[in-house]
């Protein structure tokens, strides 16, 4: 009988010993990174606010309205191989106050539908450091189709980090989520 007894009650030691550890795998496995996406820091803590899924060679695009001459302006970038966001082009209606004058080598510049076009730009950054402009200037995110206010991620006045990073299926799965939620909300 003791046998009998040792042999089941070792079975169940050995299955919830098993159990334990795929347990603890599967909590390994869902933090490692692998997802390559653009997340939005508060620039004070590094929280971060908000983060957008993009494949490498993906671009996105930081639109917004020049605080000195009051006409729109739209950056477009992407993310390389090492997680550097890459300005790719910048669009503009008129030459003034930090808009490029002069193309340096590789660059193309042309002129579509009213707009000039700086293209090829290849100036690689770590991130970048955007303060929120007030109301008129209207710094917005585009990418996927999607339109995404900065004044709606944290307020006017403040600053945020914009990075390239790779987030583990935790935080992509929590940013789906999240998603979800804000899209029921604003169907509702």
């Amino acid at each position: 009988m003791i046998g009998k007894r040792w042999f089941a009650t070792s079975k169940q030691k050995i299955a919830g010993f098993a159990a334990a550890l795929i347990m603890i795998g599967l909590l390994i496995i869902v933090q490692i990174p692998f997802h390559q996406a653009v997340a939005i820091r508060e620039g004070d803590t590094g929280r971060v606010l908000y983060s957008f899924p993009l494949a490498r060679n993906e671009t996105f695009s930081l639109r917004y309205i020049h605080s000195i001459h009051r006409t729109p302006v739209t950056e477009r970038y992407l993310v390389d191989q090492d997680l550097n966001l890459v300005v790719d082009a910048i669009l503009f209606d008129s030459y003034g106050v930090g808009i490029p004058a002069q193309l340096e080598p590789g660059q193309t510049f042309r002129e579509e539908n009213g707009k000039f076009v700086i293209e090829h730009m290849n100036r690689r950054l770590p991130f970048f450091d955007q303060r929120i402009g007030q109301e008129f200037v209207s710094h917005t995110i585009l990418t996927r189709g999607r339109e995404i206010p900065l004044a709606k991620i944290s307020p006017p006045g403040s600053w945020v980090r914009i990075q390239a990073v790779k987030e583990s299926l935790w935080q992509y799965a929590e940013r789906r989520v999240s998603d979800w939620i804000s899209n029921f909300r604003a169907n509702s």
